[in-house]
């Protein structure tokens, strides 16, 4: 059996929770992936607003899990004039290249709310924990 990283057995934990307690943590879990989001947004360099655009929140693997993304079609240009490779630049700004600083917008967000989401969404799952628990 291939070794999966503990994903199968995430994934069956996140499996047995039940249902009422899955539902009610929805809206904590959309709530911080949006702020997140917008975080990102404001500290995105706004060179021609594509960047920016491109930022947004779409639902993960899981039923519980939410994807704060950035970059994609929107972001994608060539290499060089008349070349055909392309690269998205949402990795460039964030990373820098050999020919531009980076100016980081996507890990700067997720550090500085790590905490406070983690947080966020150990207390909602507890409320519904507690206020579904024993219920059939």
């Amino acid at each position: 059996m291939a070794d999966d990283g503990g994903i199968g057995r995430l994934m069956k934990r996140l499996n047995a929770i039940p249902a009422e307690v899955r539902k009610a943590v929805h809206p904590a879990l959309d709530k911080n992936a949006n702020e997140l989001a917008n975080l990102m947004k404001r500290l995105a360099p706004e060179d021609d607003g594509d960047l920016i655009e491109s930022i947004g929140v779409e639902q993960g693997r899981h039923e519980l899990s939410r994807a704060v993304v950035a970059g994609g079609e929107k972001t994608t240009r060539p290499v060089r004039e008349g070349a055909d490779a392309t690269y998205d630049y949402a990795f460039a700004q964030e990373l820098g290249t050999r020919h531009m600083p980076a100016n980081p917008y996507f890990y700067p967000a997720k550090r500085l709310l790590n905490k406070k989401i983690k947080r966020s969404l150990k207390s909602a799952v507890s409320r519904a924990v507690k206020k579904n628990w024993g219920k059939p």
